[in-house]
Order: C-alpha cells, then sequence, then structure tokens
C-alpha cells in the first residue's frame, strides 16, 4: 500500500498531483489518498473520478509503515509520516528557508521534477537520495488541431498575475512592440491570481489603463475584462477556467505562447501549450530547461540577470535566486514570431510530438512506479 498526501484542487499542486496519479493508476492501484486540505475540491475530468474514488476507498488501509509521498510544498513537509518518508516538492528557486531544509533533510527520500531540481538539492547539501520524476501532459486533452487558431495573430499565457512570472512585463512589451501595428493583435492572458481576490480585477484594469488601453464590454458577460488600443487588445478572463479541455483551447487558439518567467519548478502550462503545437516564447533557466533542451533559441529568452527572489508576497529574499529578462530581447522574439509564421507552425508541429512522446502523465507514472518497485527490492535485499 502506498500513502499518497496530495492537493486534489484546481491549482498547481492539484494538477500535478493529479496528473501524476493518473498516470499511476495505469501500474499500479494499491494506494490511498490524504487529501491535502482535508477535501477534494476542483472539477474532475470524467477519467479522474475512478481513480480519486479509487484512493479514497482504500484509507482504510493506511498504514503508518508503508511509502508515503508527500505532494506539495517543502516548507510543510513535516505533515506527514510512513515508511520510508517521500516528499515531493515543486520548488522554483535555488535556496530553501531554513525551515523547510530541516524538513528535507529528514527526508527517506525526495523526487523533483527536473535535474535542475536534483542539482539544488544537492548545492544545499541536502544529504538524501533524490530521483527524477518530471510531469507531463494528457496527450488526450493537449493535443494539436489543426485551423483553430485565431484569425488575428494572437499571443497567450496561462498562469498566475505575479512577479515571478512577470505578467506585467509582458503586457508591457506587447503594447510598446506593436504600437501603431497595421495588423490587429491580441493578447489574452489567463493569469487571474485567486490569492488576491477582487484586488486582482482592481490591479490588472489599472494596469491596462496605465498602457493606454480603454476598456472595452465586448465580452463583459462573459467576464473578460478587455481593453483595446489601436489595433491592439488585451483579454484577461476574470474567472478561472477549471476544465483542462478549455485550457487546450486557449493555447490552440493562439500563434504563440509566452511565458518569461523568472523561476519554474516546472513550468506546466508552458509544457501544455507546446504539446497542442503552439510554439512558446520562454526563459532558458530552472525547472524547465528539463524539456526544452532542443528548443529553437529563436523563442527561448537567454540574456538574463541573476538576482535575489524577491517579491514582497511569497518570497522574501531568503530563498536565492531567479532571473529577470531583458525587455528588449523579448520583445524582439515577440515580433520574431509575429513575423515568422510558417516557421513558427513548424516549430510547433515538431515540439508537440516530442512532448507528446516523452512527457506524458502515462510516462511520469510509470517512473514513480518503477521507483516504487525499487524501494520493494530495497527493503527486500535489506530483509
Amino acid at each position: 500500500m502506498i500513502n499518497l498526501y496530495l492537493a486534489v484542487n484546481d491549482l498547481g499542486y492539484g494538477i500535478h498531483g493529479r496528473g501524476l496519479l493518473q498516470g499511476l493508476y495505469q501500474y499500479n492501484k494499491d494506494y490511498n489518498i490524504t487529501p491535502i486540505g482535508g477535501k477534494i475540491q476542483g472539477a474532475l475530468q470524467e477519467n479522474e473520478v475512478p481513480i480519486i474514488q479509487n484512493g479514497v476507498a482504500n484509507q482504510e488501509k493506511w498504514d503508518r509503515n508503508s511509502p508515503s509521498i508527500y505532494i506539495f510544498h517543502e516548507f510543510m513537509a513535516n505533515q506527514f509520516t510512513g515508511t520510508p518518508m517521500i516528499a515531493f516538492p515543486v520548488f522554483e528557486t535555488d535556496r530553501f528557508g531554513k525551515v523547510a531544509e530541516n524538513y528535507l533533510r529528514q527526508m527517506d527520500h525526495i523526487l523533483v521534477t527536473s535535474k535542475w531540481g536534483k542539482d539544488v538539492i544537492e548545492e544545499n547539501k541536502i544529504e538524501v537520495p533524490c530521483t527524477v520524476i518530471p510531469e507531463g501532459v494528457d496527450p488526450n486533452i493537449f493535443y494539436p488541431e489543426p485551423m483553430t487558431q485565431n484569425k488575428e495573430f494572437t499571443f497567450c499565457t496561462v498562469g498566475k498575475w505575479e512577479v515571478r512570472k512577470s505578467t506585467q512585463e509582458m503586457l508591457v512589451a506587447f503594447a510598446e512592440e506593436f504600437e501603431g501595428s497595421s495588423e490587429r493583435v491580441t493578447f489574452h492572458a489567463h493569469v487571474i491570481n485567486p490569492f488576491m481576490g477582487a484586488q486582482f480585477m482592481n490591479q490588472a484594469a489599472d494596469f491596462m489603463a496605465k498602457l493606454g488601453f480603454t476598456k472595452v464590454d465586448a465580452k463583459e458577460k462573459e467576464m473578460v475584462l478587455t481593453g483595446e488600443r489601436g489595433n491592439l487588445r488585451i483579454e484577461i478572463p476574470l474567472s478561472r477556467v477549471p476544465d483542462r479541455k478549455m485550457i487546450a483551447k486557449i493555447y490552440r487558439s493562439a500563434h504563440c505562447g509566452v511565458f518569461p518567467s523568472k523561476a519554474e519548478g516546472w513550468g506546466l502550462p508552458q509544457l501544455e501549450c507546446l504539446s497542442c503545437g503552439t510554439p512558446i516564447i520562454v526563459t532558458k533557466c530552472t525547472g524547465q530547461t528539463e524539456y526544452l533542451e532542443n528548443y529553437d533559441e529563436r523563442l527561448m529568452l537567454i540574456d538574463l540577470n541573476k538576482e535575489i527572489a524577491a517579491d514582497g508576497v511569497w518570497f522574501d529574499g531568503t530563498r536565492g535566486s531567479w532571473y529577470s529578462i531583458s525587455m528588449d530581447e523579448l520583445k524582439a522574439k515577440m515580433r520574431w514570431a509575429f513575423e515568422n509564421r510558417d516557421q513558427l507552425r513548424s516549430i510547433g508541429t515538431g515540439m508537440s510530438q516530442y512532448v507528446r512522446n516523452n512527457f506524458s502523465w502515462n510516462n511520469a507514472g510509470k517512473k514513480l512506479n518503477d521507483f516504487l518497485e525499487s524501494l520493494k527490492s530495497q527493503n527486500a535485499t535489506s530483509n
């Protein structure tokens, strides 16, 4: 029996845990689930229902002497028990706070999503066995679909409105680079931050106004904050889209994704966008390098400046560094994408096949199951 502690919701860790469980289910059904937060939340896909039900039904079989995997923040890794204790954090920066570091040092094993993550564990001298288990996508949801792009050239991004994601920088780059465009250009930014509440809408509207965009009511009934300036259009949905199929449609409707984040533990929206055949402009740093090894450098942001990770909200300067981007480079990459649509489409086609072949949740589930089987073998040998 495997004890799994994971969030079952529509946030980042929730999608990670649910996807990994979906993959594991193909190889191993001997697990129970303890939902972090105490309950199951979010909109489950139809194929997830029996997977979650199986884990809930097995709760009565929880055993403290069984392997336990905690798929959540490293600074909360004191909230579970098991034999062995396995932490699976997805961290974005290269240092840990003292509390998190203390917890990680007491684990029996640590799982990470990338070779970069494993390097961070080793560089911090956390002498605990560490194994890479990448995240993935569901290729039955995130797949290319020709002729579904918007007529006007469209950039998109999916994530949260926050400093780490460089949300404001990408909108500024869009507004400045395409100023006076004779062609209609749209930026669809699905960046609602659920932790900001009503402040999100106010901040997004104020920022759009500062860029000179006039609010229009064309999509008010759809809860989309929309602003226009000449031939430029910014669309910011004001409610989350929990349905993964709807998220895939956002990716497929765009010509190019924009993800200039300062740091990523993995960067699942980036991978999903690529899986849909939509190429992305992306920073070449941290966890997302795991699947960008052979990516076209014409779309990668490489002029990066390492700086202390601090945003006054989630990062207080004690958790190492991240990377700020060059605005000139971001604008140049966006311009290249806009002017080279045939090459853009070719890049997207190749990356979609690569991602779906190598980074599915089934592949991740197999690697996790192989890891668990290796623990069994080691335990049998030691006994």
